[in-house]
């Protein structure tokens, strides 16, 4: 009899099985179970999820800042991150937040950014008020982050350039591979090229802000996944 392969993913893991769909019966309430191809099976098992148990922890990390500037050494007004995984359509509600106090942290501040903010709805203001200082928000960013995670910016020159000059100017080890850097700009322009546009802003909800950006990012990056790549 030939194999069915097949791919569970719950609220806290993705793993797999080669098996006939009748064991995953008791499952379906609480999990999602999509069929595959042997050579995507056999692919995702060498990346390291389990056959028999949900072990494997999502390693995918979507980062969102908003700054006082454009350049890696401006300062950071806010960080926002939420863990996911794009291969198998999960983004989670494990999230990081943190606003603050940017006048203090010895960084650069752009006039023209400056005016920018002066220029945006309260709510999107709120941020400018945090008082956390630099160092010990990024011990705690570092704390947080997955094992040997896989983080996205919004570009590849934006919030994760910017995030490593900030370790860097504190002596601080920079918590992820450079080799695992991965861009959202990216994987836009090849699903606008084979799918055709994206409305980023009909579809986005909270704007300028951190944590909603990221969530959001996360999200769309994980349907053009799905997209592009079929799931098989």
């Amino acid at each position: 009899m030939n194999k069915k392969y097949y791919w569970v993913h719950d609220e806290s893991c993705s793993f797999g099985y080669e098996y006939d769909l009748d064991v995953f019966e008791s499952m379906l309430e609480t999990a999602c179970v999509d069929g595959i191809s042997e050579q995507h099976f056999n692919q995702r098992i060498k990346d390291g999820y389990e056959m028999s148990k949900p072990e494997k922890k999502l390693r995918h990390v979507m980062i969102d800042l908003e700054t006082m500037g454009k350049v890696p050494e401006s300062a950071i007004v806010s960080i926002g991150a939420v863990i996911f995984d794009p291969r198998f359509g999960k983004v989670s509600d494990q999230t990081f937040y943190e606003e603050l106090d940017w006048a203090e942290q010895g960084r650069f501040i752009c006039p023209e950014t400056s005016e920018w903010w002066g220029r945006q709805n309260p709510k999107a203001r709120e941020a400018l008020y945090g008082l956390e200082e630099l160092r010990p928000v990024l011990e705690a960013l570092t704390l947080w982050l997955p094992k040997d995670c896989r983080v996205w910016g919004n570009g590849s020159v934006f919030d994760i350039s910017m995030l490593e000059h900030a370790y860097r100017q504190l002596d601080m080890e920079i918590p992820w591979k450079f080799w695992n850097v991965r861009d959202c700009r990216t994987v836009l322009d090849m699903y606008e090229s084979k799918r055709g546009g994206f409305n980023k802003s009909g579809n986005r909800a909270g704007a300028h802000n951190a944590l909603q950006d990221a969530i959001y990012q996360a999200k769309y990056i994980t349907m053009m996944w799905s997209k592009l790549l079929g799931g098989k």
